[in-house]
């Protein structure tokens, strides 16, 4: 079964930058939270905004310094993929946690920050220009123009664009996408006027053919039902690759028995 390509989001004011960092990309990323969503009319831009904002900041003689050094060892280096929007505003907002930390203004946040920056990352951020990279709004604002415009879709554009990731566990699609339904407010549970429709959009993104194969024929209208027949699935498999490595066991060591030489029973003479 062919899953569609996923196209890239639109980008905000500073994605018509060298997309250099593309050409760089390292490592990986990791997967999403309900609670950096927020509330579902807030922007990704309003939630970060107000993550970063201090009512100390308007006066600097408030400031009381919690700590005296910032650790950059607390905070994972972002090596610079793109469109992976959850694992990307996770990193933004431990950032941000950490530097509220240390009570620095936010404008000092902006070096710290470029020193987080893996070598793909590095190169985005130079392209910058020098405003940016010295005022935390505009510099939060590019990074999230650039790496997180995802988050900027609707919550429904969101739910009917989201395919399973490579090795993304199925279950944890499955979870993924009711928390996208959720946010959308899909009516998928208890038998829901969406029920079956979510069932389907499920089967048709999950990307295994096999479970596609065993369950659209059933037509089920319960995405409960499904998760409790893929789990038996996958619990079957688990204890039948059990009982081949028991049985492959047994098997080399009979042959190991058999290959030994036999001890030859001496007669006494008479």
């Amino acid at each position: 079964m062919l899953t569609p390509k996923k196209g890239k989001p639109r980008g905000g004011r500073y994605d018509h930058l060298h997309d250099a960092s593309d050409e760089a990309e390292l490592g990986d990323s990791q997967d999403d939270s309900a609670d950096l969503r927020g509330d579902r009319d807030e922007t990704v831009k309003d939630q970060i905004c107000r993550l970063s904002y201090d009512e100390a900041e308007q006066d600097s003689s408030q400031y009381l310094e919690l700590r005296t050094r910032f650790s950059l060892d607390k905070v994972a280096e972002f090596e610079g993929k793109r469109y992976r929007s959850d694992a990307l505003h996770q990193w933004l907002k431990r950032f941000i946690y950490e530097m509220k930390g240390t009570r620095m203004p936010q404008n000092s946040w902006c070096e710290p920050f470029s020193l987080s920056l893996g070598r793909a990352a590095k190169s985005w951020y130079r392209q910058l220009p020098m405003k940016a990279q010295q005022r935390w709004r505009l510099l939060s604002e590019a990074f999230l123009d650039y790496y997180c415009s995802q988050f900027d879709q609707s919550a429904r554009t969101r739910y009917y664009s989201a395919r399973r990731k490579e090795n993304e566990p199925i279950c944890d699609f499955l979870i993924r996408l009711n928390g996208y339904a959720r946010t959308a407010k899909i009516q998928y549970e208890k038998g829901g006027a969406d029920a079956a429709d979510h069932v389907e959009q499920f089967l048709l993104n999950c990307g295994d053919d096999g479970i596609m194969d065993l369950l659209y024929p059933l037509q089920l209208a319960d995405i409960q039902r499904v998760e409790q027949i893929i789990n038996k699935k996958i619990l079957g498999e688990k204890r039948k690759k059990q009982r081949d490595r028991l049985v492959a066991s047994r098997v080399g060591e009979a042959r190991h028995t058999r290959a030994l030489p036999r001890s030859r029973t001496r007669v006494p003479p008479r």
